[in-house]
């Protein structure tokens, strides 16, 4: 790692998710890469569709929304759907800034937040065919639960962090 991808990676700050967000967001959804991998398939969402998604979610109490900030230039998104007994978590990095460690980061720092609210699992599910989301996710110390010949779901249980 050079110096640039240590100082971006250092200052890398998880605020919540706003409405200026939007856009962003937006935008790298309907990124190739990032459709490619989207369990939900790659179609292209519409903003109007997008829009309509994005405020539903930022008023759903179930839904908690991170917006990753590194040196003033938005990094990563981040949503936790908070269910009964587990908390699923999703993830878009910026395509700009692929590639340098930003996943595992902001995994990290904003697993730390939700874990501070909701101390039950969180599920990770990953296409098959996503290795680097995988990689990510495992060094962050999640761990395999199951696959199907689509998805594999890894699992963080924070009772683990208590030895």
């Amino acid at each position: 790692m050079n110096a640039s991808q240590s100082n971006l990676l250092s200052s890398i700050i998880i605020r919540k998710a706003n409405r200026s967000d939007c856009l962003d967001i937006f935008r790298w959804r309907n990124d190739r890469v990032m459709r490619g991998n989207s369990i939900l398939g790659p179609r292209k969402v519409t903003l109007s569709e997008h829009k309509r998604w994005f405020n539903e979610k930022l008023k759903d109490p179930s839904a908690i929304m991170y917006m990753a900030i590194s040196r003033n230039r938005k990094v990563g998104f981040l949503r936790f759907n908070v269910q009964e007994d587990s908390v699923e978590i999703s993830i878009n990095v910026n395509p700009d800034f692929r590639g340098v460690g930003i996943g595992r980061k902001i995994i990290t720092l904003s697993s730390e937040k939700v874990f501070k609210k909701i101390a039950i699992p969180i599920i990770a599910r990953i296409k098959n065919n996503n290795v680097a989301s995988k990689i990510a996710f495992k060094r962050c110390g999640y761990k395999h639960k199951n696959r199907d010949n689509k998805v594999t779901t890894l699992c963080f249980d924070p009772k683990s962090l208590v030895a």
